[in-house]
Formats: C-alpha cells, sequence, structure tokens
C-alpha cells in the first residue's frame, strides 16, 4: 500500500524535480544519524541569522537546511524521501538545488508547464497544494525579492496564480494570501491579484450560503405542497 500510495504521488508530479537535502547540508546519501547531526549544527553555526545579522538571504537558506536536516533526522520521512530521489534519479531527472532567482523561476516555470499538460480530473489536489505550497515558500519568494529584478517577480507571481487553478476555492485564497510579499511588490499584477482574491472569497460566501438556502427552499416546498394538498 505504501509503494502504491508513493509511485501515485511521483507519477502525478514526475517532472518537478525534489531537492537534494544532502547536497544542502554537504553530506553523502549514506550518511549516518550523527554524521547529520554534526553537518547540521556546523551549518547552523555558520548560516544561522544571529550570525548573519539577519540577512535575508542567508536567512532564507538556513530556513532550506532546517527543513533537510527535518527531513533526514526522521527516520520516515528519510526513508520517503529516499524512495523518491531513486524514482526522480531514475527518470533521469536533476534533483532541485535552486537557491537563485533564475534557478527558482526555472522550477516555477517547469512546473506551471507540467500542470498545464497535465490530466486536472486525474490530480491529486491535495498533493498538488502541499507542492506549490513548499514551491512558492516564503524563503523563495524572499531570494526573488532580494534581486530587485521586476520582470522575474512579474513572471514568478504569474506562473503562481496560473498553476493554483486546479486548487479547491478554500485552499486556492490561502495559497494566494502566500503570495502576498510577490504581489506587493507588483502593482500591475497586484490589482488582478487582489480581484482574484475577492472573487475566490465571494464564491467561497456562495458556497457557505448554498445548503442553509437549499434547505429554506426544501421546507418551503413541503409546506407549499402541504397545504395546497389541503
Amino acid at each position: 500500500m505504501f509503494m502504491f500510495k508513493q509511485m501515485y504521488r511521483i507519477n502525478i508530479f514526475a517532472s518537478m524535480p525534489i531537492k537534494d537535502y544532502y547536497t544542502l547540508l554537504r553530506l553523502e546519501p549514506n550518511a549516518d544519524q550523527y554524521a547529520i547531526k554534526k553537518a547540521y549544527r556546523k551549518m547552523a553555526k555558520e548560516y544561522h541569522p544571529d550570525k548573519t545579522g539577519n540577512n535575508e538571504s542567508t536567512s532564507s537558506y538556513f530556513r532550506e537546511i532546517q527543513e533537510a536536516y527535518e527531513v533526514l533526522s526522521d527516520a520516515k520521512k528519510r526513508e520517503e524521501y529516499h524512495y523518491q530521489r531513486w524514482l526522480e534519479k531514475s527518470m533521469g531527472h536533476q534533483l532541485d538545488l535552486a537557491l537563485t532567482p533564475i534557478q527558482i523561476l526555472q522550477l516555477f516555470l517547469k512546473t506551471e508547464q507540467y500542470l498545464h499538460e497535465s490530466d486536472s480530473f486525474k490530480m491529486d489536489k491535495y498533493q498538488l497544494a502541499e507542492h506549490l505550497n513548499q514551491l512558492y515558500s516564503k524563503a523563495r519568494q524572499i531570494i526573488i525579492l532580494e534581486a530587485n529584478d521586476s520582470n522575474i517577480e512579474k513572471e514568478s507571481l504569474r506562473l503562481a496564480m496560473l498553476s493554483s487553478k486546479n486548487l479547491s476555492s478554500t485552499v486556492q485564497l490561502n495559497f494566494l494570501y502566500q503570495l502576498q510579499p510577490l504581489a506587493s511588490k507588483q502593482r500591475g499584477l497586484e490589482a488582478e491579484w487582489l480581484l482574484k482574491i475577492r472573487a475566490i472569497s465571494k464564491k467561497e460566501r456562495f458556497n457557505n450560503l448554498k445548503i442553509p438556502l437549499i434547505i429554506i427552499i426544501t421546507i418551503l416546498l413541503c409546506f407549499t405542497i402541504l397545504f395546497l394538498s389541503k
């Protein structure tokens, strides 16, 4: 059952690279727990915000290091990661080391292209939401914003909004709010971003009213039928 779930999930996101946590921690894949902990502590001291003066770029990298350690230090998460890593490499895909704005943008583009070519009805929407939340993490948005390149910021936000269209309205709304750092820097797209949020919020309010409304209409119809039958 575990293998089936993993294969189904990887199949949906086969062209979306996973992060190379071992490279991030400067480790070999066969490293034991002691080596993992030692590497993390060494890099944490080097890149901790207290050491780097809260520099956003190094702080973003520090968060990536923390994420790598969280996965590799947990036996169950590490086993799952090893399977994903092996499958990714067996299909000839490169692991994700997107730490520069251009690399991150290329990853955004590849994800959107894959989703565009995929059958939305066969997608695992929960996994898609999880993937997009990780893909457009605050750390990556900060790296993009620090480059101070309007074109990269604009394209990143555009791709994010396109990629989110297959999410359920509630999940999509939460994801769009997550994009606020990017949206606030792009006046041209910020208006579109806000309109999208308002449209989804309106749809959500309507959906929340549908069930009570259907119940009320059903009750009124029952009373009408009862009255006419007398």
